[in-house]
């Protein structure tokens, strides 16, 4: 369950020699491989460590790239030293075995050697019972222009305890919200119970970065032992895109659309019922709810909270990005003051335009 190697492995970019031993470890009873040691004249040393940049993301893609399918239950440790790095690879029996290594050959471990494994004992290892696969689900969800992450637990009877969860990002957002996350994090999730966790809008997420990185790392305990998992959200490729929406969300949505359908049929039914009950104000003639509004000399501007961007765009007649900007403003989440700032922002001719049609009161919003 041990294997080691000297540094200048990660000079020569011999990828092979990597995935030969993590496959053979995830095809057997899982292991370690170390890099930094030399095993020369039958002595076990350490060789100095790699001395130039971190090579612990060509690991990682490495091992993802030269397995088939991917080994996942690896972890990889970079420890740094004054005279160099040297690298720990921790590789758990995998629920997926067999993997193939970059040589499209299969291996396992046999004493301290990587050994091709027999026709028999591929078929051995893939008839096996598979191991149930982990019950945490971190998936990103999009609503709309609002970017939140969601965490399940997908499986119907295992319990998640002290999940702790990391949140980083090359962006900037609001980490204090989410700092309990990784402090406290959750003493325990049930059975089938999910959480969702907002991040910002997609147009404060792309005008701070064009190309968005979002890093959800998670740490819990499952049947006694501690898993770890982690899953980078590339924001870009959800923008414009591809509409990214679960089974659950799909099916409210068409639900939603049958009850929109169904309150607009009833609407219009009344209206016709109202124009029947009430066809004249006593003068002869049919007034309007604006029209009355004008005579009393009330406001008759829209409530901008209640429209969307592109209801913003519609109505005004501007583009997606300016409608972007107003929705901003009165569609996410805001204290008072940096609305005003926000709404401060935009040119004096667009927003003496969209306060024609729609009421602005930002002083008076509350935090």
């Amino acid at each position: 369950m041990l294997e080691y190697k000297s540094s200048k492995l990660l000079g020569k970019g011999e990828i092979q020699a990597v995935c030969k031993a993590v496959s053979a470890f995830a095809n057997s009873a899982g292991g370690t491989f170390i890099l930094g040691i030399d095993a020369s004249d039958e002595k076990l040393a350490l060789d100095g460590g790699w001395r130039e940049s971190s090579k612990l993301d060509w690991l990682h893609r490495a091992i993802n790239s030269g397995t088939f399918p991917a080994v996942e239950t690896v972890d990889i440790a970079e420890i740094s030293a004054e005279t160099g790095r040297y690298y720990v690879i921790a590789v758990g029996v995998s629920p997926k075995a067999p993997h193939q290594s970059q040589d499209h050959r299969y291996y396992k471990r046999r004493g301290s050697h990587s050994d091709p494994m027999e026709h028999y004992e591929i078929e051995d290892i893939r008839n096996r019972p598979k191991n149930k696969a982990l019950p945490l689900e971190i998936s990103l969800f999009p609503q709309g222009q609002l970017v939140s992450f969601k965490l399940r637990n997908v499986s119907n009877s295992e319990v998640i305890d002290n999940l702790k969860v990391g949140v980083e990002a090359n962006f900037p957002f609001e980490r204090k919200a989410l700092a309990r996350l990784k402090e406290r994090g959750l003493r325990q999730l049930r059975p089938s119970v999910e959480h969702v966790f907002l991040i910002d809008s997609f147009f404060t997420i792309l005008n701070a970065n064009p190309e968005p990185e979002l890093q959800v790392s998670v740490t819990y305990e499952r049947h006694g032992h501690f898993e770890r998992d982690s899953i980078t959200f590339y924001l870009a490729d959800y923008m414009n895109a591809s509409i990214v929406k679960t089974p659950v969300v799909s099916a409210l949505g068409d639900l939603g659309g049958k009850l929109d359908t169904m309150a607009k049929t009833l609407e219009k039914l009344c209206r016709h019922a109202e124009t029947f009950e009430r066809a004249t104000d006593g003068s002869g003639l049919r007034l309007s709810q604006r029209t009355i509004k004008s005579l009393l000399k009330q406001d008759q501007r829209f409530d901008p909270t209640e429209f969307d961007w592109e209801g913003y765009r519609i109505i005004l007649d501007i583009t997606t990005d300016e409608a972007f900007q107003f929705y901003h403003i009165f569609g996410v989440m805001g204290g008072k003051h940096e609305r005003m700032a926000r709404y401060k922002e935009i040119p004096a001719a667009l927003r003496e335009r969209f306060e024609a049609v729609f009421k602005v009161d930002v002083e008076s919003d509350e935090d």
